[in-house]
C-alpha cells in the first residue's frame, strides 16, 4: 500500500510536467490560405549559330494578372527543429493576354539591321491548371524573446498549364533577303487577321531545391514580422508547346540552372488568441531566363526529335499575395 501510494503521488507530481514539456517542446499548427499571383511565365526560342548578337529567335508571354489559389500550409517540430509543407491549387480562369513574338530575319546573313520584330499575336489567354507543393525544414536559433532566425533547406514543385485563344496577329511579308517589320508603315509590307479558337497551348512542370534564411520580429500587442529570402542552388523545368494552327505540333524544352531563381518573402501575423492567428503574407519570385534542349514532334509521330538548329528557354517572374488562418493545435 505505501509503494502504491508513493507512486500515485509520484504520477500526480509528475504527468503535469511531462505535459506541460510537450506542449512546450512540441508545436503543430495547420494554416488554410487563399492568395493570388501577378506577373508572367515567359518562353523563349534561341537560334543555335547567329550571326548576330542577339540570337532571340521568339518569346511568348503567358500573363498571370491575376491567378487566385487556395491551398493549406501544415508546420510543426519539436523544440528549435521545425518541418512545414503546403500545397495550392489555382481558379481555372482568364489571367491576361498571351504576346508572341519573333524575330525570323536573325535566320537570314547579310540581313544588314534588320534585327527588328517580324511577327506579333496577342490572344486571350486561359489559365487551365497551376499547382505547387513544397516542403522545407530548419532550425529555429531565438537568442532573445524578441528575434528569432532560421536557416532552412527545401523543395518546391510547380505545374502550370494554358491555353490561348482566338487574337490577332500582326505578320511582316517576305522581300528578296528578308522580312519587313509586323508594323512597317507600308500596308502591302505586313499582313494582319484574327484567329479563332485554340492557337496555343503551354505546360511547365519545375522543381526546385532551396536554401534559405528566415527572421522573426515579435512586437508588443500580438504582432509578429518574418522576413527571409531563398536561393535555388538547382532547378529543373520541363516544358511543352502546342501549336494547334500547324496540326498540332508539339515542342518540348528542358531547362536546368544553378543559383538561378531566388524569392523573397514577408508575413505579419495577430495573435488573437494562443491559438489562433491571421496573416499577411508576400512574395516575389524571379527565375533568370536558362536555356536548354529543344525536342519537337507532330501529332502524328511517336517520338520527339532533338533540334540541332535552335535553343528552348524558360524564365518567370511574379508577386504572390494572401491571407491566411493559422490554427495551432498544440
Amino acid at each position: 500500500m505505501k509503494r502504491l501510494f508513493i507512486a500515485l503521488a509520484a504520477a500526480v507530481f509528475f504527468l503535469p510536467c511531462a505535459a506541460k514539456a510537450h506542449a512546450t517542446n512540441w508545436h503543430l499548427a495547420v494554416e488554410p490560405l487563399f492568395g493570388m499571383k501577378w506577373g508572367q511565365i515567359d518562353e523563349y526560342v534561341f537560334l543555335k549559330d547567329s550571326d548576330y548578337s542577339n540570337d532571340k529567335l521568339s518569346e511568348l508571354n503567358w500573363e498571370i494578372k491575376p491567378l487566385f489559389y487556395l491551398g493549406v500550409r501544415v508546420s510543426g517540430g519539436w523544440r528549435g527543429i521545425e518541418v512545414s509543407t503546403s500545397f495550392t491549387g489555382a481558379i481555372p480562369a482568364r489571367t491576361g493576354i498571351t504576346y508572341d513574338s519573333d524575330w525570323q530575319n536573325i535566320q537570314y546573313k547579310n540581313t544588314g539591321d534588320y534585327q527588328y520584330k517580324t511577327n506579333y499575336s496577342e490572344s486571350d489567354n486561359e489559365l487551365d491548371s497551376n499547382i505547387t507543393w513544397s516542403i522545407n525544414g530548419g532550425y529555429t536559433f531565438a537568442p532573445v524573446s524578441f528575434f528569432s532566425i532560421k536557416p532552412f533547406v527545401g523543395f518546391d514543385y510547380d505545374h502550370i498549364a494554358f491555353t490561348a485563344y482566338d487574337g490577332n496577329y500582326w505578320y511582316g511579308a517576305s522581300a528578296s533577303n528578308h522580312l519587313y517589320a509586323y508594323d512597317d508603315t507600308e500596308a502591302e509590307h505586313r499582313e494582319t487577321g484574327t484567329f479563332s479558337g485554340k492557337v496555343l497551348g503551354y505546360e511547365r512542370q519545375s522543381y526546385f531545391v532551396w536554401l534559405g534564411l528566415s527572421m522573426a520580429f515579435f512586437f508588443p500587442y500580438n504582432l509578429s514580422c518574418t522576413l527571409g529570402a531563398q536561393v535555388a542552388p538547382y532547378l529543373y523545368t520541363f516544358s511543352t508547346d502546342t501549336h494547334y494552327l500547324t496540326n498540332s505540333t508539339e515542342y518540348v524544352d528542358i531547362v536546368e540552372g544553378y543559383f538561378s531563381a531566388f524569392k523573397a518573402f514577408s508575413s505579419i501575423c495577430y495573435a488573437c488568441t494562443k491559438r489562433f492567428s491571421v496573416c499577411l503574407n508576400g512574395e516575389f519570385f524571379y527565375m533568370k531566363t536558362l536555356r536548354g534542349d529543344d525536342y519537337t514532334k507532330t501529332a502524328n509521330a511517336s517520338s520527339y526529335t532533338l533540334s540541332t538548329y535552335v535553343d528552348g528557354g524558360a524564365g518567370a517572374s511574379f508577386f504572390d499575395l494572401a491571407v491566411s488562418c493559422k490554427f495551432r493545435i498544440f
